[in-house]
């Protein structure tokens, strides 16, 4: 009963701020009319820079919104009622002709910021959908270099630590030809063998784990030295999103802690050396090994998972359509932790619809089915957790599906800030040698 209340109130409350504060917005100005434009088109130019000027004067400010010509011409439209108080022409001295204007702009300033701000997300999650399919052509193309240089061999930390420094091998050229000539023959004998030994343990790994995805290949946590990039290469950074939010936080857990493991590790060698050159070398291997496990868990920060068990969101109200226009608002709630209630004014998207699918979805809301979708975040202790960033907007009737991204901030990983140290030291030794 006391949540019932509780809802009643909730709903009184959102309903007495809907109520439209419409005020007028008063702006004048004159504008010369030049010899080479009419009277009308001196008078219509004039009258929209003024109009931008009573719509700024309500607090709403139109630059940041990036606006273009069709979506501030809609903005007006919908938003807005200009009423013109005086239009004349005129002669100042001189016998300069000359236009004036005089206009009311009727607006509820809230409304339209509204309007404004759910437009801007618009664009930034078709913007974001346009990223995220590039970047999964970047990753079946990483995928593709990261199979080639599954034939080569990188050395380990502890060889790079064994690496004579620069003066050490200007020393070693001066040595006899023909030891160096023998030394190098056998360091490639070597090399090979190492090769294909580790070609073979490959294989042998892969057959057991018949193509599982690249998390379930374990990453050894011993001491830098003892871990080979040839490790990294066995990990193919293909991320599928079929997993729940339940399997994402286990998942992200288990990556979180193996890669802890690894930059400990790595630290511990880092502060160890003092040598800048061998800094920049342990980085290289270190980023190397460590950066596909960043990917991953980065994967699980910007996609989105859903909990079959999670409740649906519900409709309060659809905002209306027009026949130029590319969505329409859905006004949701969702009850987030049970007690937490989350409000939100969803963009339906239907630019890929003809206008009479669009108004039978408009006329049936009940037909809508809304799941939220999370992601994964750190917490205040380290540990992992859900943050709601998304809804799955689905149609019943027409089948028709989207997801509309809710803007939340998701708190990254501190593993991810501390690789950036390796990445920062490998960046920095790239630009001295330029």
């Amino acid at each position: 009963m006391k949540k019932i209340i509780s809802l009643a109130v909730m709903f009184l409350f959102a309903g007495s701020i809907c109520f439209a504060q419409v005020k007028n917005y008063k702006a004048e100005g004159s504008e010369d009319i030049p010899s080479n434009k009419t009277q009308d088109e001196v008078v219509s130019s004039l009258t929209e820079r003024l109009t931008k000027e009573a719509i700024e004067s309500s607090g709403i400010k139109l630059r940041p919104y990036k606006l273009s010509k069709d979506e501030y011409n809609e903005f007006v439209k919908s938003n807005t009622n200009i009423e013109i108080k005086n239009k004349k022409i005129f002669f100042k001295k001189g016998r300069v002709q000359c236009s004036y204007v005089r206009l009311f702009v009727q607006m509820d300033a809230d409304e339209a910021k509204k309007y404004l701000d759910n437009l801007k997300a618009a664009k930034e999650a078709k913007k974001e959908k346009e990223n995220a399919d590039t970047k999964v052509q970047q990753e079946v193309q990483a995928t593709k270099s990261v199979e080639k240089a599954e034939k080569t061999v990188t050395p380990t930390v502890s060889e790079i630590l064994d690496t004579p420094p620069a003066e050490a091998k200007s020393v070693e050229g001066k040595k006899d030809k023909k030891a160096d000539k023998k030394a190098k023959k056998e360091a490639e004998k070597k090399a090979k063998k190492e090769a294909k030994e580790k070609t073979k343990e490959k294989k042998s790994a892969d057959s057991k784990t018949n193509a599982a995805p690249a998390t379930d290949n374990k990453i050894k946590t011993e001491k830098p030295e003892n871990v080979t990039s040839s490790v990294v290469v066995s990990e193919v950074n293909v991320f599928k999103n079929n997993m729940s939010i339940d399997q994402a936080l286990e998942e992200s857990y288990k990556v979180k802690q193996e890669t802890k493991g690894l930059l400990d590790n790595f630290d511990k060698t880092l502060e160890e050396s003092k040598s800048l050159d061998t800094k920049a070398k342990i980085s290289e291997t270190a980023v190397s090994i460590i950066k596909p496990k960043i990917e991953y868990l980065k994967f699980f920060q910007t996609e989105r998972f859903a909990d079959e068990n999670a409740d649906k969101a519900k409709v309060l109200s659809v905002g209306p359509i027009k026949e130029d226009a590319e969505y329409f608002i859905i006004k949701i709630i969702y009850l987030y932790t049970k007690e937490q209630p989350v409000m939100s004014n969803i963009i339906y998207d239907i630019s890929d619809i003809d206008l009479e699918q669009a108004k039978l979805l408009h006329d049936t809301p009940n037909n809508f089915v809304i799941d939220p979708l999370f992601s994964v975040e750190e917490d205040e202790t380290g540990n992992v957790q859900r943050v709601l960033t998304a809804f799955n907007v689905k149609h019943t009737e027409l089948m028709k599906e989207q997801t509309v991204k809710v803007s939340t901030k998701v708190k990254p990983f501190s593993e991810i800030k501390r690789f950036e140290v390796y990445e920062n030291i490998l960046n920095n030794k790239q630009e001295n040698k330029k």
